[in-house]
Parts: structure tokens; C-alpha cells; sequence
């Protein structure tokens, strides 16, 4: 991602709400581990989606957890990143428990969004800064395998099974930040699933673009993860850049979901999910062996597929970047 610098107010972070978030980690923090020392985890399924950044990740993430099957990850409890599972609970006590709407105002537009990010305090967020607390990258989005062996990946996978503990559902969230290590990611949790979310190259690569100059106002400055070489493409052109982009993270997550047992792994294109999204949450439903919420039966039955035409030779430029 840019630097804090390079985004454009609208994405950049207050330091009034930094503060807080310091604040309030360091006394609850402490209280979250204590709590969950001893707490008797759930033994529900852990649902990743991954995918490239602009690949429809957030869509899907959307869908599945409107379903109701799933708990996730919400904006309210991107607060607690430091301590979920005590977020959960409060967010049980205001939400859940508002039984005479004295709160409101809890859920925004359904399927919006916004570079990844939703609007409402209940819907799904990708809960990036709980997942910085393990993983610390630095340029690249790879860790070598001592880096990887270093990281708490037990305190992580243990503070997301209190996290569902709370609900006493399926967790679903984003995994995108670490598409290289889908093997690691998998060996933490024997009962987890991978959705891997691929989208149309040229689609993907000119939605990129786009995020570029939307996020930091500028076509040069890298947006999202950064697969491991990337300074090799930095010379080229920007489009050229997100077609490498799309085409070498793509190509990480197949070969990280390749090597896990084929049962717990999920594929979509994001075209064909626009079309008949539900057979997703059912196949999803099936693998982890839990029947679909009465809320299945309120889900769009279908979504506008997005095509970019910005005339650019997409073809062309995917040709010349390809391995």
C-alpha cells in the first residue's frame, strides 16, 4: 500500500482515532489474554478468502456474511483488533442485545464498497491491523521461512477461535495479506477453508489502475500487496504494473492452494459468483457441513459483472508481462 503520505485526506489516517486505538490496546489488550486463556474454543470451520486486491474479494466477503451462517469481522470490531474477542461481546451487548433499536444505525448499504472498505458498524471489514499484529511484512509480501517460523501464528489463530467462540458460528474474513503463505496459513487450523477469488486479468489490472489514482491520486504510486520481485516492473509503465501485479499474485495463490488438500479449498471466478453467487455459499455450506440461515433466502440472486474499457491494448500489455 502507499505510504501515509502518498494517499489522497479521504484515505489517510487521523491521529485522533490512532490515539485512541493505542489507548484502549493497552488496557484491554492485556484483559483479552487473560480471558482467553482458558476459554473453551469452538470447533468451527475458519473460511479465508484470498485473492488479488480489485479481484472481488469484498464482494464475496459481503455476500457470505449477509448470509448469516458466518460471524466475521466487522467495522465495529476493527476497533478491537487488539482484543476481539471481548469486541465480540460488546458488540453481542449493543447490537445483538438492541432489541428496542435504541442503537440503530448498525448496517449501511449491503453490497457498497469503497476500495475494500463498507460503511455501517456491522458490516464486514478486513480487519488488516489484527493481522499486523502477527504478521509484520516489510516491502514485499513474503516472509522467508525463518521470518515465518518467528511469527505467533498460535496466539493469532487462537485470538480468531475466541473470536467465532463468541458467536459460535463459522468465521469468515479476508486472508489476502498472506496469499504467499496459504500453506502456513493452513497448517494453523486443521478445520479451515480457502476461497480463492480470481477475476478476468485485464479487469483486474485496469481496476487496479484505477485504485491507484483513486487512493493516492497518482498512477505510479503501488497500490495494495506487493508480490515478491516487484522491483523488477517498477520501470515500466503502470499498466504494465497491475497486469504483472494480477498475473504474479494470481500465480502465488495457486501454487500456495495447490498444496493443501484439494477438499478445503474453493475456487470462483468473480464473473461466474456474479452470476449464481448462491451456489458458492452452498458448496461453501457443504464443505463445512452446516446447514444455509433462513437469511440465504434474502441474498440477491445475482450481481452486475464490472467491465472496464479505459483503451488501453490490454492484451497486448498482459503478452508482454507474461512469464
Amino acid at each position: 500500500m502507499p505510504s501515509h503520505d502518498q494517499r489522497v485526506p479521504e484515505y489517510q489516517r487521523t491521529d485522533e482515532l490512532e490515539s485512541l486505538l493505542k489507548f484502549f490496546e493497552a488496557r484491554l489488550g492485556p484483559v483479552e489474554q487473560r480471558e482467553i486463556a482458558e476459554l473453551p474454543l469452538c470447533d468451527e470451520p475458519i473460511i479465508y478468502i484470498m485473492g488479488c486486491a480489485r479481484s472481488g474479494t469484498t464482494l464475496v466477503y459481503q455476500y457470505l456474511a449477509q448470509s448469516g451462517l458466518f460471524a466475521y469481522p466487522s467495522n465495529f470490531l476493527s476497533r478491537f483488533y487488539y482484543a476481539p474477542y471481548l469486541g465480540a461481546q460488546l458488540q453481542k451487548m449493543l447490537y445483538d442485545c438492541d432489541f428496542r433499536d435504541e442503537i440503530g444505525g448498525a448496517v449501511g448499504a449491503a453490497f457498497e464498497s469503497q476500495l475494500g472498505k463498507t460503511r455501517g458498524a456491522l458490516s464486514p471489514h478486513e480487519f488488516w491491523y489484527f493481522w499486523r499484529r502477527f504478521f509484520q511484512f516489510g516491502e514485499a509480501q513474503q516472509f522467508s521461512d525463518a521470518e515465518l517460523a518467528a511469527s505467533d501464528g498460535q496466539t493469532f489463530i487462537r485470538e480468531l477461535r475466541a473470536l467465532q467462540t463468541a458467536f459460535a458460528k463459522p468465521l469468515v474474513l479476508k486472508g489476502m495479506i498472506l496469499n504467499w503463505h496459504i500453506p502456513y496459513l493452513a497448517h494453523l487450523f486443521a478445520n479451515s477453508y480457502f476461497v480463492i477469488v480470481q477475476r478476468d486479468v485485464a479487469d483486474n489490472a485496469q481496476s487496479l489502475l484505477a485504485a491507484r489514482r483513486e487512493f493516492s491520486g497518482s498512477d505510479t504510486a503501488w497500490y495494495s500487496f506487493k508480490p515478491p520481485g516487484y522491483e523488477q516492473v517498477l520501470s515500466l509503465a503502470p499498466p504494465q504494473q497491475t497486469a504483472w501485479q494480477v498475473l504474479a499474485t494470481n500465480a502465488a495463490i495457486q501454487q500456495g492452494a495447490a498444496a493443501i488438500p484439494q477438499e478445503r479449498v474453493v475456487h470462483v471466478s468473480y464473473e461466474q459468483f456474479c452470476t449464481a453467487p448462491g451456489s458458492l455459499l452452498q458448496e461453501i455450506s457443504g464443505r463445512c457441513q452446516r446447514p444455509l440461515s433462513a437469511n440465504a433466502g434474502d441474498l440477491p440472486s445475482s450481481f452486475e459483472v464490472r467491465q472496464r474499457s479505459d483503451g488501453h491494448d490490454w492484451p497486448q500489455i498482459i503478452r508482454a508481462v507474461q512469464p
